[in-house]
């Protein structure tokens, strides 16, 4: 993934949804490095991340620490 300046919380959000539906593996770093959003969008954005990545429940703490 490409990092694109000036992206809106709500453009991450529909991106991060429509790369869950491909069942693509993103590493969690990646996406946070990528998508810089702005203040309070962290939240909506670590919800689509946490929901639809699964994996297992270490790799899903490691992501939430993250933050």
């Amino acid at each position: 993934m490409k990092c694109i300046k000036g992206i809106t919380v709500d453009d991450s959000a529909i991106a991060l949804s429509s790369i869950q539906k491909q069942r693509h593996y993103i590493p969690f770093q990646t996406i946070v490095s990528s998508v810089k959003p702005s203040s309070g969008g962290n939240h909506l954005i670590k919800d689509v991340i946490t929901e639809g990545t699964g994996g297992d429940q270490e790799s899903r703490k490691q992501r939430e620490g993250t933050f």
